[in-house]
């Protein structure tokens, strides 16, 4: 049943995709820049930079 059934959801989930990356502007807005200015602190702070980029990174498309 599940091969049937992925051909019928490809459409779908790329609309999702598309209407995710179309809203990124509006997270940009309200909170990705201050995110980014959490991870330089924490980077700075323990010379980590790799670790605190990549919880933003993860955290930014959470909120997409």
């Amino acid at each position: 049943m599940l091969p049937q059934a992925i051909p019928r959801v490809l459409p779908a989930l790329g609309n999702h995709v598309i209407s995710m990356f179309k809203e990124t502007p509006l997270l940009i807005a309200i909170s990705v820049l201050d995110i980014v200015g959490q991870a330089q602190l924490v980077g700075g702070y323990s010379f980590r930079y790799v670790e605190a980029y990549t919880l933003a990174g993860l955290l930014f498309l959470l909120l997409s």
